[in-house]
């Protein structure tokens, strides 16, 4: 299974000479690619090693030369809350970067444009419900307790 593959693959990329040398090979594409697949604990898991990968300055490099923010971006029109609020985090460490505003900002603009859809809409309308399954409302107090 592709999503087991990937989360003993985010262990191993503690090793910072194992993370360098998966990056110079291409892994950051890789899990990009597997960011977007159908499956959410493949997609999920995917997202948790690019956090781990982005953490080195040749991980980063390669997002960014790879159009990841967008990628990162499209991955926003989710109805899965661990996908949105993992996308969501690796964008906003990127707004860290002192150019990182402007790279987000930009991607999310040129997503919107090649989508037809005004920029900055709603993630997506299935959310609300999601969030709702996901995140228990407050407990009531009993009197006297």
């Amino acid at each position: 299974d592709a999503g087991k593959a990937v989360y003993g693959l985010r262990l191993q990329l503690m090793s910072m000479h194992f993370a360098e040398e998966c990056i110079e090979q291409g892994l950051i594409e890789e899990l990009l690619t597997l960011a977007e697949a159908p499956r959410p604990s493949t997609a999920s898991h995917a997202l948790q090693a690019l956090q781990v990968a982005l953490s080195f300055d040749l991980g980063m490099a390669r997002l960014l030369a790879n159009r990841g923010t967008e990628r990162l971006v499209g991955l926003l029109k989710t109805d899965n809350v661990r996908i949105l609020s993992s996308s969501l985090a690796l964008l906003f460490s990127l707004c860290g970067r002192s150019d990182g505003f402007h790279l987000v900002h930009s991607a999310i603009l040129s997503v919107a444009r090649e989508r037809g859809e005004a920029s900055y809409a709603a993630p997506s309308s299935n959310l609300s419900a999601s969030v709702h399954r996901a995140v228990p409302g407050p407990r009531k107090r009993r009197m006297g307790t």
